[in-house]
C-alpha cells in the first residue's frame, strides 16, 4: 500500500492521474472534498472525451 498526500489539489489530481495512467490498480481512500475533486476531474474528462468522437 502506498499512501499519498499533497498540499494543493492539483498536486492530488496529478498523483491520481499517473497511477492512473499507468495501468495500476488502486484503491481511493480520499476525505470527501478531494473524492468530489477527482469525480468532477474524471466527469469532465470524460465528458470532453465524448465530445472527441
Amino acid at each position: 500500500m502506498v499512501r499519498l498526500s499533497a498540499e494543493a489539489p492539483a498536486l492530488l489530481i496529478q498523483y491520481v492521474a499517473g497511477i492512473a495512467a499507468l495501468g495500476a490498480e488502486y484503491t481511493l481512500e480520499a476525505s470527501p472534498e478531494a473524492a468530489d475533486l477527482i469525480r468532477n476531474v474524471g466527469l469532465s474528462l470524460a465528458r470532453t472525451a465524448s465530445d472527441a468522437e
